[in-house]
């Protein structure tokens, strides 16, 4: 039987404009297939400079790339989850220069454009392992605020869609994987937003539970802008919005109508590491937070070797972000 997620491609592929096609026949360009290292990593406008967006002219942007190329060079991950990214054009010039600079090769860009027209930020990702299908994104939206929320909002009621999201399906060592990239809106405790963040949440989370219905495994990237309930962060912040929950516990029960049993639990790779090194993001050069989030199904975090929170430069300087990677066993069992 066709999968759900099979089916949401063919349907969604016409929102489409970058580089969303998977080949005809994927590829596992890994040197080693016996381990895999993936990313998370808000970019701070990877853009080509001088458009009226980014804060760069073209030679700032052209510095700007080949410090992120040399942030990215020192761990070589395999799959590379980017944030704020312009184009595709941009993602296959990181990879450019990735090999003209420091000779690493193996990678392909892919993107979906989203419907942030204020900031023209998109999500996309870079990989030595070809999807087996294309990529896309949906343009569902959920009511907020949601019930029971601490949001403390007291506007009016409407709905809210994720601008900048992906899905991405893959065949990892033989096991199927859903990859989901995320970037919701910012600002952690501002109640409008956190409100219309739970729904981006949920709209993400949806199709995360879909695609486990569908017997997937899970990777969930992204900047969630947005503190952790359950694994506290450098500063010791608390969330007021439940994204993180959303995420991590799902919307759906455990028991099908078929009776069969499935897991929704992701599980957060931070706990992977000491709470004193939590910390993703530099807001105002000050003030040091943990918004930024690899989640994982329970098969692959099990398989988990490795977490790093790449501290290596100086706050402000390659990214006002610092990414995560993940050392992963493949395959997973």
């Amino acid at each position: 039987m066709m999968k759900l997620l099979f089916v949401a491609l063919v349907v969604l592929a016409v929102y489409a404009k970058d580089c969303p096609t998977a080949p005809a026949h994927f590829e596992d360009r890994r040197t080693d297939k016996s381990r895999m290292r993936i990313s998370s990593f808000n970019a701070e406008w990877l853009f080509p400079g001088g458009d009226g967006k980014s804060p760069w002219t073209v030679p700032q942007a052209d510095e700007h790339l080949v410090a992120v190329a040399g942030a990215v060079a020192a761990f070589n991950p395999d799959i590379l989850s980017l944030q704020e990214v312009q184009s595709c054009e941009m993602l296959q010039r990181l990879i450019d220069t990735l090999q003209n600079k420091h000779g690493l090769t193996g990678w392909k860009p892919y993107m979906v454009q989203g419907t942030d027209t204020a900031t023209g930020q998109n999500v996309g990702f870079i990989t030595r392992i070809d999807p087996i299908g294309n990529v896309w994104r949906t343009e569902n939206r959920v009511g907020y605020p949601i019930p029971a929320n601490k949001c403390g909002y007291s506007g009016s009621s409407g709905t809210y869609g994720c601008s900048k999201h992906y899905v991405a399906p893959f065949n990892i060592n033989g096991v199927e994987v859903a990859m989901f990239g995320s970037h919701l809106l910012a600002y952690p405790t501002d109640p409008a937003r956190c409100a219309q963040r739970e729904a981006q949440a949920s709209v993400v989370r949806g199709l995360i539970d879909d695609s486990i219905v569908d017997g997937f495994e899970i990777i969930s990237f992204g900047d969630y802008n947005d503190y952790s309930d359950a694994v506290i962060d450098s500063s010791n912040d608390i969330p007021n919005s439940r994204v993180l929950r959303i995420y991590r516990e799902g919307l759906i029960d455990t028991k099908l109508e078929n009776n069969t049993f499935v897991d929704p639990t992701l599980h957060e790779v931070s706990s992977w590491v000491p709470q004193n090194v939590r910390y993703t993001n530099a807001y105002d050069t000050n003030k040091l937070s943990m918004i930024d989030h690899i989640l994982l199904s329970t098969r692959i975090a099990n398989a988990v070797l490795n977490v790093t929170y790449d501290h290596s430069y100086p706050r402000q300087t390659v990214s006002d972000h610092w990414p995560i990677y993940v050392d992963i066993r493949t395959p997973f069992d």
